[in-house]
């Protein structure tokens, strides 16, 4: 599992959330299905979590969303429904280098 951090956005800000930490993992299947042809599924499963600064400066984490490739979560926060969903920017990447090197 590999986690980032990330920092404010106004819509963060609009929310509360002096930060958000993004963290996942991902189910890699590769195999070949005959001469030249190799099938590759990529499923990833992410949680995201909304983080507020308690009244001593720690973070602490508010909201959390848990989705997977294909699936959204929501969550509402200060009376705002939040959807959270893949952008498939992690496994395009992935696959993309993984075919350049096929």
């Amino acid at each position: 599992m590999n986690s980032t951090a990330h920092t404010t956005t106004p819509a963060l800000q609009s929310l509360g959330f002096a930060g958000v930490t993004l963290s996942g993992t991902a189910n890699i299947t590769i195999r070949s299905e005959g001469r030249n042809r190799t099938a590759i599924q990529f499923n990833s499963q992410y949680r995201l979590r909304g983080i507020r600064v308690d009244a001593y400066g720690a973070p602490v984490a508010v909201a959390e969303w848990r989705f997977t490739t294909g699936t959204s979560d929501t969550a509402v926060i200060n009376g705002v429904r939040v959807v959270c969903q893949p952008s498939y920017k992690i496994e395009r990447d992935f696959l993309n280098e993984v075919s350049a090197r096929l």
